[in-house]
């Protein structure tokens, strides 16, 4: 189909060589699709100022430089002897194709990526929607397993608690015991010192009646 449109154009070897440094010129490859529509209109607007009367469009353009590439890349002479050109043609021709092959590559590549990391990003996004859809949805056993944790949870902290207040009473209860110690350890040493304090008053009053003796003696 799109040989047969750009066979009605008529294109002659300079139209062709023409449209081909425009093509490579303009790059109408490097945009979205409809950035490129636009590029191969300007590429049409070349052509009807070089070649005046006639109806270039930008589809047509287009469909041409697709059929040159595809006979490039056959390496088809015959095809390129029905337009009349010369060697030295052909070869500034098949450069210029060359270099456009190479871009329409490079894009299709680009398309190919793009598309691949398209497709991956849907199918994370699918998967993502599905765990997010599952864990929406209610589910007993769950709710029982969730239940059953909370409870184990809640009789672990039970435990815990118990642990530590049984921890605080001991060590209370051993403060309390050394307090008790010193207390008595206190009790005694009050006791000893009183005794000692009595044994004291004790002996000074026996050397004063030794000392009485001793002076009413000596009179």
């Amino acid at each position: 189909m799109a040989s047969n449109t750009a066979s009605r154009m008529r294109f002659t070897s300079k139209m062709d060589l023409a449209l081909c440094r425009s093509a490579l010129a303009r790059n109408p490859y490097q945009n979205a699709e409809e950035g490129s529509n636009i590029i191969w209109l300007k590429v049409a607007d070349d052509l009807m100022n070089e070649f005046e009367g006639r109806p270039f469009t930008g589809r047509n353009v287009r469909e041409r430089t697709r059929l040159l590439i595809s006979w490039y890349r056959k390496n088809d002479r015959t095809n390129k002897n029905k337009s009349g050109n010369d060697d030295e043609v052909y070869a500034e021709q098949d450069q210029l194709l060359q270099e456009i092959e190479s871009l329409e590559r490079e894009k299709g590549a680009q398309k190919g990526r793009k598309d691949d990391t398209q497709e991956k990003g849907k199918a994370i996004r699918k998967i993502a929607m599905q765990t997010l859809s599952e864990a929406k949805k209610p589910n007993t056993e769950d709710a029982g397993e969730c239940s059953s944790t909370s409870k184990k949870r809640k009789k672990g902290d039970d435990v815990f608690v118990d642990m530590l207040i049984k921890r605080h009473e001991s060590e209370a209860s051993l403060k309390q015991q050394q307090i008790d110690l010193e207390n008595k350890r206190l009790e005694f040493e009050k006791q000893r010192f009183e005794a000692e304090q009595e044994q004291r008053k004790a002996e000074a009053g026996e050397r004063n009646k030794l000392i009485e003796m001793l002076a009413k003696k000596l009179q």
